[in-house]
């Protein structure tokens, strides 16, 4: 989705397509609702006793579903009576700090009553872009809880927690709640899925207070915690960082968007052009447009192959 102006207004819920990475990209970004991608990821293993899908996938060990990894380890897929692992957690994948984002992996089902010891989906991914951004609701991508028949054993593994990337030069987070949470065990003898990713970059400045969440939980959903302990997943990782971004965005006609301070195109055939900057607190508020080493007045001139257009600005 890309556009000059996008806003999830309070009250105001948009669900992540189940499978589907989800890309905003656009000037402005207000999400003042609520971005929900809970169990929109990767999906739970849901027809027969076996692993779940994704990278980091739980794992089936004879007996429970294993909880399902992303930025952290899912749980252990417990033997039979819980008294040690059969089967490993989900593995992680892809990296803590890099401009890379996933979904959450699906949980392993467990053994014998069908679909109702399904493993969890993974939580959904979100990808915001844009020059300016401001986030004072909520985005979920929170791993499903696993399922299960019984308080006993044979319990679905929990999803991994999904991820969350936030890139723009200036962000304003005051009050923004970020989750990637993994999802609780079916009961008491499945693994829980391990927490997602959360990355946020940004190249003027960072402003606000607010809470990210990448826990894994030794949970399950009939209440209490995990029979063993190395069925609990790992938690995900949180980054903020730079990213270098060199000024506005100048757009030249149809042809040319460059991110640079100053650019130099040699046309190759005749077109018309407009210069269009955008800048939401006008930080560079001064350019200037030349032809050929020439100072140009007018922003709607036709430049000739092999001419060079040039805009420096401060």
């Amino acid at each position: 989705l890309t556009y000059n102006f996008f806003e999830i207004g309070p009250g105001t819920t948009l669900y992540v397509q189940p499978g589907v990475i989800l890309n905003i990209t656009a000037q402005y970004i207000v999400i003042a609702g609520t971005i929900n991608g809970n169990g929109a990821g990767y999906s739970g293993q849901q027809t027969s006793p076996g692993a779940g899908y994704g990278p980091g996938a739980g794992q089936y060990g004879g007996y429970n579903g294993g909880g399902a990894g992303y930025g952290g380890i899912g749980g252990c897929a417990p033997a039979s009576g819980a008294g040690s692992c059969s089967a490993p957690g989900g593995a992680t994948y892809g990296t803590p700090n890099g401009f890379d984002i996933d979904m959450g992996s699906g949980g392993a089902m467990g053994s014998s009553g069908g679909s109702s010891n399904a493993g969890g989906n993974g939580g959904g991914a979100v990808i915001l872009q844009g020059e300016y951004i401001q986030i004072n609701g909520t985005i979920s991508c929170n791993g499903q809880n696993g399922f299960a028949s019984s308080s006993g054993s044979y319990g679905g593994g929990g999803g991994s927690g999904g991820g969350i990337l936030i890139m723009g030069n200036y962000l304003n987070l005051s009050e923004a709640i970020l989750e990637a949470i993994g999802g609780e065990a079916g009961n008491e003898y499945g693994g829980s899925g391990g927490g997602g990713r959360i990355k946020i970059f940004y190249s003027q400045w960072l402003i606000g207070t607010y809470i990210t969440n990448v826990s894994s939980l030794n949970a399950n959903t009939y209440g209490g915690s995990l029979a063993l302990s190395s069925a609990v997943g790992s938690p995900g990782t949180v980054y903020t960082g730079t990213y270098i971004s060199s000024g506005p965005n100048i757009t030249i006609g149809p042809q040319f968007t460059v991110f640079a301070p100053t650019i130099s195109v040699n046309t190759s055939t005749n077109f018309q052009f407009n210069v269009s900057i955008f800048d939401p607190f006008s930080e560079y508020v001064n350019y200037t447009v030349y032809l050929n080493g020439s100072v140009l007045t007018t922003n709607n001139v036709s430049v000739t192959a092999g001419q060079t257009l040039t805009i420096p600005y401060t």
